[in-house]
C-alpha cells in the first residue's frame, strides 16, 4: 500500500477450512463468520481508499465432494450477496469499495457459471481462475509441451465462455 499499488485481499478457502464448504449445513456458519470475524476485518480497513479491493473465498466448492453442485451455487449466491451487504453496511470508505465476488471453484463454465447471481452492486466485480490448457497450466508430474493450436483453441473457448457468460450480460469480470 505505501508503494501506491492497488491491493486485492482476498480470504482463501481450502480443504482444511471445512467451515467455508459450500452446502446448506455449513451456510448459517459462514454468514455467521462474515458478520462477526470479516466484519471486524472489513471494519478495520474501512480508512484505506479505492486501492484497497475485499474479496471473500478463492475457489468456494463444497469439501465434502470437491465439486459445485445446484446446493453449492444456490449456497454462494447467497453468501456472495451477504458479503456485499455486510460490506456496505459498514459505510465510510467501504460504501464504494471495489468488491469481489466468485463463482464455484472460479470458473467461467458449465453450472459454476449458469447458476450464478450477479449481485445488484456498482462496485462489485468477478474473479474467474482460468488454468488452461489443464494440463500445460496445472501438471507437476509431466513435462507437457505447448501445443500451439490445440491449447489456442482452448484459450479461445474459455475467453468466448466469459463473455457470453459475463461481459454479454453486463458483469463485470477479472
Amino acid at each position: 500500500y505505501k508503494y501506491d499499488l492497488y491491493i486485492i485481499l482476498s480470504l482463501y478457502d481450502g480443504y482444511d477450512y471445512m467451515w467455508t464448504s459450500l452446502n446448506y449445513q455449513n451456510q448459517a456458519s459462514i454468514i455467521k463468520m462474515l458478520n462477526t470475524s470479516y466484519k471486524k476485518l472489513v471494519e478495520n480497513l474501512n480508512s484505506y481508499d479505492d486501492k484497497l479491493a475485499i474479496s471473500f473465498c478463492s475457489e468456494p466448492r463444497d469439501y465434502t465432494d470437491n465439486l459445485v453442485d445446484e446446493e453449492a451455487c444456490d449456497v454462494l449466491n447467497t453468501i456472495n450477496s451477504e458479503f456485499v451487504r455486510m460490506v456496505r453496511s459498514t459505510g465510510g470508505n467501504n460504501l464504494y469499495r471495489k468488491l469481489v465476488i466468485t463463482t464455484g471453484w472460479s470458473r467461467c463454465s458449465g453450472l459454476s457459471a449458469n447458476k450464478f447471481e450477479m449481485v445488484n452492486d456498482d462496485y462489485t466485480f468477478v474473479r474467474i481462475h482460468l488454468y488452461e490448457p489443464g494440463n500445460f497450466a496445472n501438471s507437476k508430474t509431466e513435462e507437457v509441451i505447448f501445443d500451439e493450436v490445440s491449447h489456442q483453441l482452448k484459450l479461445v473457448e474459455c475467453f468466448k465462455n466469459i463473455k457470453d457468460n459475463f461481459i454479454d450480460k453486463g458483469i463485470p469480470v477479472y
